[in-house]
């Protein structure tokens, strides 16, 4: 919808010039229109001194701007309401008039983007356009080519949503100065290699969080609404970032080569916008709510997903799981019993890690704890000439199945 306070100036609607103005607090602001093309227009918040109104226009029109106790983030694409109270809504209207017509480039484009989820894909961009409050997966896209039209979606989310969806930098995500960006409904991190798991911490939390903590220099810090959606594009498949294995929040997408390279393909989406978001309005979601974030975490798995999450283990990890797979099947058995010190007698040697290491692997890793009470068990020696051998000893061991070990 178009705001009748954001409306051009020699807008019919909007005749009175006091409300390009607005006082925030104790600040002044005035309401700017932004060239962005031909004859096309954004509105731009920007700080106006009181002063400067006073002597544009008069002391009578300056007293009579509107008022408001401060800004608040609310998105809202169908029915926004620019004031909230005594609040003055940062979110900016959409300047797309939703209008039926043909969509199929852009359908092909998508259908190229979430291949065989392509309906998981069009659920996801269906309630982000229409309940822009709900939380939503991490949707990454990634691939080592070149030529995916990975940077092309990201592109297109921009002109979609305009000044509610920004470009940052892991470094934006690092900084403890959060303000410029966390007033944004989609965040696109595009060429990512996220190496600080405190940054990958951040997104989680702000993933599924409603309020964060917004710093700026110079200000205070302070409560604010946030709604944004992270979509990280990277060319670094299984490294870009590292994520638990039990991990949820995050869906991953390896994109193909496009199979035509047409260097107007964003103008030709752009053109479409307005009869997609009708075409997203009336469509009918495939999917039904059954977690926070909407989409079954089941539904979201894909082999992009599990390469980094196989990724993101320890290398000792890895090595530790070869050893048992093998140790498996030197035994003849699908099933281990051991007590954390046969554990840590029988790895030592190829894998070196220390009991603290391998209690943690046993919990956090394979979810097994060893029994409460002392009991019979199979315990794993090495025999005189270097084999593996079983011998009944007691204790409270722990048993590990090898579906646990080899998935």
């Amino acid at each position: 919808m178009h705001c009748k306070l954001y409306a051009m100036k020699n807008s019919k609607e909007n005749h009175d010039e006091r409300n390009w103005y607005a006082r925030v607090g104790t600040d002044t602001f005035k309401f700017s229109q932004f060239p962005v093309g031909d004859n096309e227009f954004r509105t731009k918040i920007i700080r106006w001194s009181y002063q400067n109104i006073v002597n544009d226009h008069s002391k009578d029109f300056a007293n009579g701007i509107p008022k408001y106790d401060g800004f608040i983030y609310e998105p809202d694409n169908i029915g926004l309401k620019k004031e909230i109270g005594d609040y003055l809504n940062e979110y900016s209207c959409l300047s797309h008039i939703p209008k039926e017509g043909d969509v199929t480039i852009t359908l092909e484009f998508l259908k190229h983007i979430f291949g065989e989820q392509m309906e998981l894909g069009l659920d996801y961009l269906q309630i982000m356009y229409l309940d822009p409050k709900h939380f939503l997966p991490v949707l990454c896209l990634v691939s080592k080519e070149r030529n995916t039209g990975k940077s092309t979606f990201g592109k297109w989310i921009k002109d979609i949503y305009e000044d509610n969806a920004l470009f940052i930098g892991v470094r934006d995500l690092a900084s403890q100065f959060n303000g410029d960006w966390l007033n944004n409904l989609v965040l696109i991190i595009d060429e990512t290699m996220i190496s600080l798991q405190q940054v990958v911490e951040t997104m989680k939390f702000l993933s599924t969080s409603y309020k964060a903590q917004s710093e700026s220099k110079n200000k205070d810090r302070k409560s604010v609404n946030f709604y944004g959606k992270f979509i990280p594009i990277s060319n670094h498949e299984t490294t870009f970032i590292k994520i638990d294995q039990d991990e949820t929040r995050f869906w991953v997408r390896k994109i193909p080569v496009l199979k035509e390279d047409d260097v107007n393909i964003l103008k030709h989406l752009k053109k479409e916008i307005p009869h997609f978001l009708h075409y997203l309005t009336h469509r009918k979601l495939s999917t039904t709510r059954v977690g926070r974030m909407h989409f079954d975490p089941k539904e979201l798995e894909t082999q992009a997903l599990v390469n980094l999450k196989r990724a993101s283990r320890h290398p000792k990890l890895i090595e530790l799981e070869l050893f048992l797979i093998d140790l498996m099947d030197e035994l003849g058995r699908d099933q281990l019993q051991f007590t954390l010190g046969d554990l840590y007698t029988i790895t030592k040697e190829e894998i070196g890690e220390t009991k603290s290491s391998l209690k943690d692997i046993l919990l956090n890793h394979f979810n097994i704890l060893p029994l409460q009470n002392s009991s019979n068990y199979d315990k794993i020696i090495k025999d005189p000439i270097g084999d593996f051998a079983t011998i009944r000893k007691k204790g409270k061991f722990y048993t590990l199945n090898r579906k646990l070990v080899d998935k």
